[in-house]
């Protein structure tokens, strides 16, 4: 009887425990996946939610990516999110600290971060979070690599951080360090592929790197916090087998808008041939001959037409390569979460700094404003508060992720005022919140745009004319709309908000004398 007693005791005691456990279950981890120029029109998930036209920019060639799919379709994916300056050090530097590029003295690659800045890191850790980086930092100007920087914004394991470069091949030394692994006859680290294969490749590398610090917080009392930085798909536009020869160029079309031909009706930042700072008198040239076409991505001068075309093309299915390897590198991450059983317990956000044109308006890579330079991808996957299939149509830029992330994580011991993102979480929790408006604004070293969902009005400093963009009827964004009286009313509205935009955070581009000049007209 005695025995039967302690028995039902320990079984008691026993439920108490777990139920106790399972009431007081730690925070969520959180993993931030960061792709490097990456265009959202190569992920099914954004496909699906655009027109044919609009989704298969590059004819019926596209890139299947059933694991960045399976986060979105289980999570919430944002139609309309904006890095807030289209380039690696500023978008960066505004995720990481939920301030503006230029509040925080990072308005251009090769500056460096302020150590006394807090970034999301530093505020985890604070909070009781372990905090590793794997992969890209580029935030400490221009040493490339700089494997395991001095200081490193709040990441406590750092090992296989990196700050610049976009390596195809890397390797662990005798000593067990970190490595490029291809170097020119110099020895000097290159970025040829080298024979790079399934271990050694970038993205490969880094992903077993990252499940390596996974695997080592499987049994953690710590919530963790990691960030996985891949350095593709940014040129240079190669990678390794097999992925190198799952897509034909003879199967890549050009997008429609693809376009060589100098516009002199068409603002600074539109033509292909343009680096405004530069050629600030670039408005007033006249048509050149495509044959001296020169590009400020990697087309060189001389090249004819058709050498850019075919040169285009075939870097289209390199890069459609590197998503593929991207995405079932993430299937992996994401099985790996599953079989630790911490996945259901881990907020899974992906997104990248910027987009790449890939040939849009004879352009490619980033910089400018149009969707494919200055959007970015970002899927929210957290079973535990964000229902299936939530889709956000309303704008936000990369600035809002800090204080977003925090709120889903309910950590409390954070002064929102220390910020100037916004926390968007009620959106992808399917709840509206008056003080949120779907408004954004996204600035680059000499243009400036405020943004809704529909809408862009974008001025830059060569006094060219303001362009109104309505995404609804005209989503290759080939029209202005500024001088059509039906739309009088949003452009004022739309110059009203981006000059108190300006003026409440100190943008020095939009209260540039030239471009307050013309919202003054505007409003």
């Amino acid at each position: 009887m005695n025995y039967l007693l302690k028995l039902l005791f320990l079984l008691v005691l026993f439920l108490k425990v777990g139920l106790f456990s399972s009431s007081a279950q730690k925070k969520p981890n959180l993993l931030y996946i960061i792709t490097d120029e990456h265009n959202f029109r190569t992920i099914g998930a954004y496909r699906e939610l655009l027109s044919k036209e609009e989704a298969f920019m590059w004819g019926s060639t596209v890139v299947e990516t059933p694991n960045l799919d399976y986060l979105a379709h289980n999570g919430a994916i944002l139609t309309s999110m904006y890095a807030a300056s289209p380039s690696c050090t500023p978008s960066r530097a505004a995720m990481f600290t939920g301030s503006y590029p230029h509040t925080v003295k990072m308005p251009k690659n090769g500056y460096v971060l302020d150590h006394n800045i807090a970034t999301l890191a530093d505020v985890l850790v604070e909070n009781g979070y372990e905090t590793g980086y794997t992969g890209k930092l580029h935030l400490i100007g221009h040493p490339k690599p700089n494997w395991s920087p001095e200081y490193s914004y709040g990441f406590q394991h750092k090992k296989y951080m990196f700050n610049g470069g976009h390596w195809k091949k890397f390797e662990l030394d005798n000593l067990g360090n970190p490595k490029v692994g291809s170097v020119n006859a110099k020895g000097e680290p290159n970025t040829k592929l080298n024979g790079a294969d399934e271990k050694s490749f970038a993205t490969d590398w880094l992903t077993d790197r990252a499940l390596e610090f996974i695997d080592s917080k499987k049994d953690s009392k710590a919530p963790f916090f990691q960030v996985i930085s891949f350095p593709d798909p940014h040129t240079n536009n190669t990678v390794r087998a097999p992925y190198d020869t799952m897509y034909n160029s003879k199967d890549i079309e050009l997008p429609k808008t693809f376009s060589l031909t100098f516009d002199t009706d068409k603002p600074g930042w539109w033509n292909p041939e343009l680096d405004f700072a530069a050629n600030k008198k670039s408005n007033k040239k006249k048509k050149k001959d495509e044959n001296e076409h020169t590009d400020s991505g990697k087309f060189k001068k001389g090249y004819t037409p058709e050498k850019i075309k075919t040169k285009l093309k075939s870097d289209i299915t390199q890069y459609f390569g590197m998503v593929k390897c991207i995405d079932d590198n993430i299937g992996k991450i994401i099985h790996r979460l599953k079989k630790n059983g911490q996945l259901e317990n881990t907020i899974i956000i992906f997104s990248s700094d910027h987009g790449d044109l890939l040939g849009e308006y004879g352009r490619d890579n980033k910089g400018v404003p149009q969707e494919g330079s200055a959007k970015i991808p970002f899927i929210v996957y957290y079973p535990n508060l964000i229902k299936p299939g939530t889709i956000v149509n309303k704008a936000a830029n990369n600035t809002d992720l800090m204080d977003t992330a925090l709120a889903l994580m309910d950590v409390t011991d954070f002064d929102p005022n220390t910020t100037e993102g916004r926390d968007i979480s009620p959106w992808l929790l399917g709840k509206e919140k008056e003080s949120l408006e779907d408004i954004t604004f996204v600035t680059y070293q000499w243009w400036t745009a405020v943004i809704t969902d529909r809408y862009k009005l974008i001025l830059d400093k060569g006094m060219t004319k303001p362009w109104l963009i309505d995404l609804e009827k005209n989503p290759d964004e080939l029209t202005n709309f500024i001088d059509d009286q039906a739309y009088q009313p949003i452009v004022k509205k739309l110059a009203k908000a981006l000059k108190e935009y300006g003026k409440k955070h100190k943008d020095p581009v939009v209260l540039d004398a030239k471009i307050n000049s013309q919202l003054n007209k505007l409003i």
